[in-house]
């Protein structure tokens, strides 16, 4: 099964080095690399494309995570599709794994676990990091290609909780969720999205919840 792996990057710094390290080290290398930059203005493309030649870029302006997803989605070449933030890291082992999960059940999102780690600008004591946690996110999951263009484009009318409104929206529409017990990514908690992460995302979880809720009594 050929994979693409989509990694959307607003200004990650060497965090988008780290990414793409994690994904050329899998036992079951993806086809493809697809790097949607979103409108960086730091050198952390111009640092990919020294270290990493064979990765595919597009470039756009800032749009959001959403929106350089289904760019990245919609110019792939593969059978399935996974997505990892420029910030977050995939387990060695993840595309195997979850290759073989999505060829006993083809038609399902297939997602894994996650740890938590923290970066070095970020003070041990004052954040709680959970070891493993099920990962209902953009980085452990792989589906088939077909699937997610029949599922539909991630929403960009967010710049927060974009994953939870097309996750809900598969969900609608019966798609089978297939969660695996293995730890599939690491994703890094540091100072540019600590906010984003707590008190941002529960915002825009609620706002997602009450649209849900609006569009079901129409």
């Amino acid at each position: 099964m050929d994979i693409s792996v989509v990694i959307p990057c607003f200004n990650a710094g060497n965090y988008l080095l780290e990414a793409l390290e994690s994904v050329s080290r899998q036992t079951f290398l993806p086809k493809e690399i697809i790097v949607i930059d979103d409108g960086s203005t730091d050198d952390s493309i111009k640092k990919a494309k020294s270290s990493y030649p064979s990765v595919i870029f597009y470039h756009q302006s800032n749009k959001g995570p959403g929106s350089a997803r289904n760019l990245g989605a919609l110019n792939s070449k593969s059978e399935a599709l996974c997505f990892l933030d420029a910030d977050d890291l995939f387990e060695k082992t993840k595309l195997e794994i979850q290759s073989k999960a999505l060829k006993e059940s083809p038609e399902s999102l297939i997602f894994g676990h996650v740890s938590q780690f923290l970066s070095p600008e970020c003070e041990p004591s004052s954040i709680k990091t959970p070891n493993k946690q099920a990962g209902i996110h953009a980085g452990t999951l792989l589906l088939k290609r077909d699937l997610f263009l029949k599922i539909g484009l991630f929403p960009t009318n967010v710049q927060i909780g974009e994953f939870l409104s097309w996750y809900l929206k598969a969900k609608e529409q019966g798609v089978k969720i297939v969660m695996l017990p293995e730890v599939l990514m690491r994703r890094r908690i540091h100072k540019n999205n600590l906010s984003l992460r707590e008190a941002c995302h529960r915002s825009q979880f609620a706002k997602i919840l009450l649209s849900q809720k609006l569009n079901k009594t129409k």
